[in-house]
C-alpha cells in the first residue's frame, strides 16, 4: 500500500493570511487539500486548493527540494478566479442559500481540484471551474516562467497576468477530475476526465474549448468493491515501463456516508483507452483521525504524484519511488509514498470498461 510519508499532515492552512479582495479583507486560507504536483529542475511543486472565509477557493503554492521538507510557500493565491466561468452568477444568493442550508457558507465557487501536465515545455493546469455547476476548464503557463515565479516570490497580479486560460472543456456538462495525457497520442491530445460516476477519455486535435464529444467510457464502479458509487481521476499518470500509472479515487457508500480511497490502474504506453491493471484493494484509505474526521469525512484524495528523485516525465523502472500528495477530510495535505513496484504488485488484471 501507499505509506504516509512524515510529517503527517505535511502542512496545514494558515488562517491569519489575508488578500484584498473587491476591497475588503478575506482569510483566503482556511483550508488546504485536493492539490497539484510536479518536479521541475529537481524541485517538487505543489500546488494546493485553499478554501477562504469567503466560500471561493483559491490555488496556493508549496515546494520542496526533497518533497517534504518545505523550500518555500507564498503567502497569495497564484491562481484564483478572475472571470464568469469560475464563479456562480448569483454569489449573494448562493450565499444566501447555504447560509440557511447549513448555517454557514461553505464552498461559494471559485477554482479548485488542480492537476499539472508538462507538455515540450509547458505546464498545462486542468482544474474545476465552479460557477453555476463544475465544469473543466485549462489554463497554461512556460515551466521555466512558472519556476522563476515561484523562486522570485512575485505577486499575485502578476502571476495573474501569466497564466493563460484556454476555457471550459465541456460547456453543457458538469465534469471534474480531468487531466491530459503527457504526451500525444498518433497526434492528438489525450484528456481524462469525470461524468459521474464514471473515467472518460476524449482526444482532439487542437486544444480549442469548449467541445462536443465527451469521448469513450474508459472505467467504471465495481459492484460492491471499494470504488462502487463513483470513481474519477486522481493523478495525472506517471511515465513507467510497465505503462502509464494512473492514481485514481474510489467512492464507496458504506452506511449511507461515502468513504474516498486511493488506487491505481494502469494503461499501456501504446493504448491510453485499454485499462490493462487495477488495485482490487485500496492502496490508501482513511485511517487516521485528519482524514477521518474533518470538512469531509472519511476522505483521501489526490491531484498530484511525482517521482521522489527523478524530475517529471521521466521514465520509471518498477524500482523508482513517487510521492502521492492528497487531501485529508478536506482540510490538511499529507504525503505517502511507494516504488512503483510496491503499487503494481496489489493491483489486479482488468479490462477496457471494466
Amino acid at each position: 500500500m501507499l505509506r504516509r510519508l512524515d510529517p503527517c499532515p505535511l502542512f496545514q492552512a494558515r488562517r491569519n493570511l489575508t488578500l484584498t479582495v473587491s476591497g475588503k479583507q478575506v482569510r483566503w486560507e482556511q483550508l488546504v487539500y485536493n492539490a497539484a504536483a510536479v518536479r521541475l529542475q529537481g524541485v517538487t511543486y505543489v500546488l494546493y486548493r485553499a478554501l477562504g472565509d469567503d466560500g471561493v477557493s483559491r490555488l496556493g503554492l508549496w515546494w520542496s527540494k526533497d518533497g517534504i521538507t518545505q523550500s518555500g510557500r507564498l503567502d497569495h493565491p497564484v491562481f484564483a478566479p478572475e472571470i464568469p466561468y469560475e464563479m456562480p452568477p448569483d454569489p449573494d444568493g448562493r450565499r444566501t442559500e447555504q447560509l440557511e442550508k447549513f448555517g454557514m457558507i461553505r464552498e461559494l465557487g471559485g477554482v479548485e481540484d488542480p492537476r499539472l501536465v508538462l507538455v515540450d515545455g509547458t505546464l498545462y493546469m486542468t482544474y474545476t471551474a465552479y460557477s453555476d455547476i463544475p465544469r473543466l476548464a485549462m489554463a497554461h503557463m512556460e515551466a521555466d516562467r512558472f519556476c522563476a515565479m515561484a523562486q522570485n516570490e512575485n505577486g499575485y497580479s502578476l502571476w495573474k497576468s501569466q497564466w493563460k486560460r484556454i476555457g471550459v472543456v465541456f460547456a453543457g456538462h458538469e465534469d471534474k477530475n480531468g487531466y491530459l495525457l503527457p504526451e500525444k497520442h498518433k497526434g492528438q491530445w489525450c484528456l481524462y476526465h469525470r461524468i459521474a460516476p464514471n473515467i472518460q477519455l476524449v482526444s482532439f486535435d487542437q486544444l480549442l474549448f469548449p467541445v462536443e464529444n465527451t469521448g469513450a467510457t474508459v472505467m467504471r464502479p465495481r459492484t460492491n468493491g471499494w470504488d462502487s458509487t463513483k470513481i474519477g481521476g486522481g493523478a495525472p499518470p506517471l511515465k513507467t515501463e510497465a505503462g502509464w500509472l494512473h492514481v485514481y479515487h474510489g467512492v464507496q457508500t458504506i452506511a449511507g456516508r461515502p468513504r474516498y480511497c486511493l488506487g491505481v490502474y494502469l494503461t499501456p504506453l501504446h493504448d491510453p483507452y485499454t485499462v490493462i491493471y487495477r488495485s482490487e484493494s485500496p492502496l490508501l484509505w482513511p485511517q487516521r483521525e485528519f482524514e477521518e474526521k474533518g470538512w469531509v469525512p472519511n476522505v483521501v484524495f489526490t491531484c498530484g504524484a511525482v517521482p521522489t528523485t527523478k524530475d517529471t516525465n521521466s521514465t520509471l523502472t518498477l524500482g523508482d519511488k513517487i510521492m502521492v500528495y492528497y487531501g485529508g477530510a478536506d482540510e490538511v495535505m499529507c504525503c505517502a509514498g511507494a516504488t512503483v513496484g510496491q503499487l503494481l504488485k496489489r493491483a489486479s488484471r482488468g479490462s477496457r470498461g471494466s
